[in-house]
């Protein structure tokens, strides 16, 4: 008679913990704040990609960036902070772009590299940042996903619960042009891209040249811009619905009716935006306003608000259609208005 044998049981034991976000920030060892936080705030922004002046004027996608400083701050200290490490949030809020017939929901998601610097006493910050963006190819009456009576009313979450994270008007859109957008409601995505960017609240750097990021999509020659004449007349009509002040200047500033600031736009069309790229190139400037209450007090929290500014090169995304309309690869401006807080662990 055989002996029944039973066979050794490998048992694997799994432990779940849930880490706290955001993760705590390494003490200051030079006394100040251990971490600065940067949240997106409602006020005029802008997006513009590419060198056609087609996908211009678009409100910014929104961030949320929770970033530890160290070296600055205490009694007798330097206010000059260095991001000795961080973290990046971004409750990726689909936004939706819809120009030149041409209907776009992307999706952004950003990591935070290594470096960067923050003024304690002038609120002056730059920050390194990769950003990956998911784009889909959707329709002109559902540019993105909406988040409607609590549901998902399309993309992968069909159905699903969400909750509301932004509420944008969608020019030229058909039927409802109202978009509640939700982080819970994403698209489905056709394709994506990666580029590196620095936001600042400085003067960014300058791409100047016709072609200061190379060869356009499909073998189309990159132009500086799309005007047979200047780009440096004042925008009418759908680039300047409203006058507001300048985040900079506080004189007259343009707002599309995309929801985007404009800045300039073809002398003979003074309806397409463009960059200046042939006329001294294409920069941005930014806005920094020293955190209160202002040093030498060195009370806890300190908070401030600023605008953030990046100039960068868009890749290819690899949507014919989108590359074409848009003018990518090529340029691409961003103005983030943001709300900054200093805190500390304790």
């Amino acid at each position: 008679m055989k002996l029944a044998t039973s066979k050794p049981r490998d048992r694997d034991r799994f432990r779940f913990q849930c880490e706290p976000w955001p993760r705590p920030c390494p003490a200051n060892a030079a006394g100040g704040p251990d971490r600065l936080t940067i949240t997106s705030r409602e006020a005029p922004g802008d997006f513009d990609i590419g060198w056609t002046g087609v996908f211009h004027n678009f409100e910014p996608p929104q961030l949320r960036l929770d970033l530890c400083v160290d070296g600055c701050g205490g009694a007798g200290a330097s206010p000059e902070c260095a991001l000795a490490s961080a973290q990046a949030e971004m409750r990726a809020v689909p936004t939706p772009l819809l120009a030149g017939n041409v209907p776009m929901c992307a999706v952004a998601r950003p990591a935070v590299r290594p470096g960067g610097r923050a003024d304690l006493a002038t609120g002056v910050v730059s920050i390194d940042l990769r950003i990956d963006l998911d784009w889909s190819f959707t329709h002109p009456d559902e540019v993105c996903p909406r988040c409607r009576q609590g549901q998902c009313t399309s993309g992968p979450k069909l159905g699903e619960p969400c909750t509301v994270d932004a509420v944008r008007y969608v020019d030229d859109g058909l039927g409802n042009v109202t978009y509640a957008l939700s982080a819970d409601c994403p698209p489905h995505p056709n394709a994506e891209s990666t580029f590196d960017l620095t936001l600042t609240t400085g003067t960014t750097d300058v791409l100047a040249g016709d072609a200061p990021c190379g060869e356009s999509a499909l073998g189309i020659p990159p132009m500086p811009d799309n005007c047979s004449a200047s780009c440096d007349a004042t925008c009418t009509g759908n680039a300047c619905v409203q006058l507001i002040p300048d985040p900079i200047t506080a004189e007259a500033a343009c707002v599309a009716s995309r929801g985007g600031l404009s800045q300039l736009c073809c002398g003979e069309n003074t309806t397409r935006p463009c960059f200046p790229l042939a006329d001294g190139g294409l920069f941005r400037q930014g806005v920094a306003a020293p955190p209160v209450p202002p040093l030498p007090d060195a009370t806890l929290p300190k908070r401030g608000s600023g605008m953030l500014a990046s100039v960068f090169c868009q890749p290819r995304i690899g949507l014919a259609v989108l590359d074409r309309t848009a003018g990518l690869q090529g340029p691409a401006a961003l103005l983030l208005p943001v709300d900054f807080e200093w805190t500390r662990n304790d």
